[in-house]
């Protein structure tokens, strides 16, 4: 598992993002402008078209996943990371069936399945969620653009997930919610290797980030374990009200 965090850099040269490997090897990635409107080369400096060139570095090795903890930015990442990527060279049929079955319900994710983006969180209807999923299974997509609603318990061959939008390092439980987003790269028996890119906009916050990484991971339970505790302890505290006969 190759983890890097993302962050800006300014130089004398002006600005640029820069990609930091956990191993502590930091790689120039490309050159920052102000805005979109500004001239000459370089990418906008905002966390969408940052992420978006990203995803566009990563997914020629299969597909992206590109993670946003608030679902309030999802349609503008997905309208920067279309923009980026273009229309794909040929149009896939098994996409165009699927698009077509959720037409009527979700127009904006018909269109972007068509171009090989999955859009899936909450607020999209389970048909149309499902359709995400089979393409992702199926491999037809280049990325897809979600919140936790398909990182947790769905499982589809992903090289690649970018937290473009982190959970707060802040809010937790922070190391289980960062080790879970790098868990899905390289998952769906496809892949022997992924990467998990971490998006933030300065060295600060990837100094923040970097901590949380190499950070030991909470214990955890799983339901089972909890509800075989559950009933020990009950088990005990009713032994415990017996009134045991003398002998």
């Amino acid at each position: 598992m190759d983890r890097l965090i993302y962050y800006r850099v300014k130089g004398v040269e002006g600005e640029y993002g820069v990609l930091f490997r956990e191993s502590g090897v930091a790689e120039r990635a490309f050159e920052l402008k102000p805005s979109a409107r500004s001239s000459g080369d370089g990418v906008p400096r905002n966390r969408r078209a940052e992420t978006a060139e990203i995803v566009a570095r990563y997914s020629h090795g299969g597909l992206v996943v590109a993670f946003s903890d608030n679902k309030s930015y999802i349609p503008k990442l997905v309208e920067a990371i279309a923009d980026r990527l273009g229309d794909p060279e040929e149009t896939d049929s098994a996409l165009a069936d699927l698009a077509r079955a959720i037409e009527q319900s979700e127009p904006h994710v018909a269109t972007m399945l068509r171009r090989g983006i999955g859009v899936h969180h909450a607020d999209i209807s389970r048909s149309a969620r499902r359709a995400v999923e089979t393409a992702a299974r199926q491999r037809k997509l280049r990325c897809v653009v979600c919140t936790s609603t398909l990182l947790e318990g769905v499982d589809f061959p992903t090289r690649t997930v970018v937290a473009a939008y982190p959970p707060h390092p802040k809010r937790g439980p922070r190391v289980a919610r960062i080790r879970n987003l790098a868990g899905r790269a390289g998952r769906g028996g496809l892949f022997t290797d992924g990467r998990l890119v971490v998006m933030t906009d300065d060295l600060r916050g990837a100094r923040k980030w970097a901590d949380l990484m190499r950070a030991n991971l909470p214990p955890t339970e799983s339901a089972l374990t909890r509800a075989l505790k559950y009933l020990q302890t009950t088990a005990e505290a009713r032994l415990g009200d017996l009134e045991v006969p003398a002998i």
